[in-house]
């Protein structure tokens, strides 16, 4: 179990990971998110402590998506998942809002929105989707305390679980409040099965000293049978034991155990067959804008409108293999049909040269990583051992790490006056003259220029006598001509 008590949006999201690769270990895995939550862009938002928000459109860097979580659980592809959501309170940042009409907006999209639950997925709501949960009184809300309630009581199902939240909240609230829930689940669950009730009135005799009444023979095969917790176990310990003191609960947990098997046979096979859709795990991009629908066909509604060249994940294509199935925020999906999307292009690798017309300069990828930036002790004082000064040697402090977190291209060699000349004829730039240069002391020269330098220089050689403004003109220019960011 992992508790986060007063979270920072990092602590957030770095919770969330660990959680997902624990799922993928299989078993049930539940989330429960106590706090403040909203709504933006069709999609519900978990808020950290550290978020600041005075405007809807800072919602989506400063908050948490409930889609993370979802997405997390669809990937592990565990049997059950359980999502438990006290978090439909009134927008806290509408009184921040800058203007009139963006705290209308947060005053509308009251509570949360309702969410698609992927296959074997249960999500429980403390209220209806737009509804706004009370916080009760004492430690817990009025939704909290009812769970507490609910799922220490013995051998009910997670749906009758539910059903008793729901009634308890409706009559603490006079029916103000109302759980919701919206599930995709086929099997059964308890929070306390009833044999696990049995085992726990046995160890409560043993703790008090009554006598036991098994035979120590029956009690090394039951705790045997525990420890492998399979099927076969459960029934050898029945066939010697038919009437034995954990017959009852041996076979609970057998039946358990074959349900779920034949449960998770059923949805390894499962494909959503009322749309027939063949499941697939892909990043594509929008080869041009494409209108993403509710369903495989123009007649569904549009939901929204992708750009060209957004990426998106796709999770699915229709048997006839006419529509993709992607995933949206807040756990949705939607469908693009296939013309309009096509297979993300791998980006180069570190180390590969490219150039992005014949005559641009060669770019070579340099990978991400991180550097140590400024000098220690030791430079600084051979630097001023050598003759510099300990105030030029000072601004090399202090010293810290520098990360760089993706991938970016860099030009192979220097700009050769050759590509200068090239990009001022076709440009039309205009280049002032004058040149600085040392000559024990730096001067300025009005004679001297990019063409002529001073000294003899080929077009395959670096460009000098360019200022900081020329730099920049020709990096907007190959910008313009390429249609790549140049900097």
């Amino acid at each position: 179990m992992t508790l986060k008590l007063n979270a920072s949006q990092k602590a957030m999201h770095r919770a969330i990971i660990n959680f997902g690769r624990s799922l993928k270990d299989g078993g049930v895995g539940l989330f429960y998110y106590a706090g403040h939550g909203v709504q933006e862009g069709g999609a519900n938002w978990m808020i950290p402590v550290d978020a600041v928000i005075d405007a809807p459109e800072l919602i989506e860097a400063e908050a948490v998506g409930m889609s993370k979580v979802l997405e997390r659980m669809r990937v592990a592809k565990n049997r059950l998942n359980i999502v438990i959501l006290d978090a439909c309170r009134d927008n806290p940042f509408v009184e921040h809002y800058d203007t009139t009409e963006t705290r209308s907006l947060g005053e509308k999209t009251r509570g949360l929105t309702q969410m698609h639950a992927p296959s074997g997925t249960y999500i429980a709501y403390a209220t209806a989707p737009g509804g706004v949960a009370a916080d009760g009184e004492g430690r817990n809300s009025t939704f909290t305390r009812a769970l507490l309630e609910a799922i220490d009581d013995p051998g009910q199902k997670l749906e009758d679980v539910f059903k008793s939240i729901r009634a308890k909240v409706q009559n603490a609230t006079d029916r103000a409040q109302v759980p919701w829930t919206s599930s995709s689940i086929t099997g059964d669950f308890y929070f306390r099965p009833l044999s696990n009730v049995a085992e726990e009135k046995e160890r409560k005799s043993e703790a008090k000293g009554e006598a036991p009444r098994a035979s120590s023979g029956e009690r090394d095969l039951w705790h045997g049978a525990k420890e492998l917790n399979t099927a076969a176990a459960y029934d050898d310990y029945l066939k010697r034991f038919p009437d034995g003191l954990f017959a009852g609960q041996a076979r609970l947990r057998m039946d358990g155990l074959k349900q779920a098997s034949a449960e998770e046979s059923k949805q390894a096979s499962l494909s959503e067959p009322e749309l027939l859709v063949q499941p697939l795990d892909q990043r594509m991009s929008a080869v041009r804008n494409a209108n993403v629908r509710s369903g495989p066909g123009t007649g569904h509604d549009r939901l929204l409108t992708l750009g060209r060249g957004e990426d998106v994940d796709v999770t699915g294509k229709t048997e006839d293999g006419e529509w993709f199935r992607i995933a949206l925020a807040g756990g949705r999906v939607g469908y693009v049909f296939k013309n309009l999307l096509e297979e993300k292009r791998a980006g180069p690798e570190a180390g590969d040269t490219f150039r992005d017309c014949p005559d641009c300069p060669e770019m070579v990828v340099v990978p991400a990583g991180s550097l140590m930036m400024g000098s220690d002790r030791g430079e600084r004082d051979w630097y001023v051992a050598q003759g510099g000064t300990q105030e030029r040697a000072n601004r090399e402090t202090p010293r810290h790490r520098v990360s760089v977190g993706s991938a970016f291209a860099i030009g192979k060699y220097e700009v050769t006056k050759g590509q200068f000349a090239d990009f001022v004829r076709r440009s039309g730039r205009k280049v002032t003259g004058g040149c600085w240069y040392n000559d024990k002391e730096w001067k300025k020269d009005a004679s001297r220029s990019w063409r002529e330098p001073g000294f003899e220089q080929g077009d395959d050689e670096p460009v000098v006598c360019a200022n900081c403004g020329d730099a920049k003109a020709y990096t907007a220019w190959l910008s313009r001509e390429t249609g790549h960011a140049y900097r």
